[in-house]
């Protein structure tokens, strides 16, 4: 009985050491579009792991030259209510691929989706991309 329960004991001091990790999310997403697009919302919880940031990926291809080689990205974050509650922006480049990160002041995580805009000049940026906790 009392190997039992010095095993028992053994076992639950290992797990108890046994270094915890947070699992981060991360979504991949295609686009395309010619002037505004609207995501889909993604549950992302930054933490001190990385250093309460969301990052995104982009890799992306515009369909001629246009009048500016860029396009942007706000962030929102969904309140109680649905609404988004504006984070930051950042800028992309329109051909090729592109990592950026929105540092989170407040600490919080949720839901969160974004926006990607650009002159209305015709031409379309579509690809692929990835935003992670």
């Amino acid at each position: 009985m009392k190997i039992k329960k010095f095993i028992s004991i053994v076992f639950l001091s290992i797990f108890m050491i046994l270094p915890t990790s947070a699992m981060a999310a991360s979504y991949a997403y295609n686009f395309e579009f010619r002037n505004y697009l609207q995501s889909n919302l993604y549950d992302l919880y930054p933490s001190i792991i990385t250093n309460y940031k969301i990052t995104m990926t982009n890799n992306s291809s515009a369909s001629g030259t246009g009048t500016s080689a860029i396009y942007y990205v706000d962030l929102y974050r969904a309140n109680s209510l649905g609404v988004g509650v504006y984070m930051g922006v950042q800028q992309f480049d329109r051909n090729g691929t592109v990592t950026k990160s929105w540092i989170i002041s407040d600490k919080k995580g949720g839901r969160w989706g974004f926006t990607m805009r650009k002159n209305d000049d015709g031409q379309y940026v579509k690809g692929f991309g990835q935003i992670k906790d």
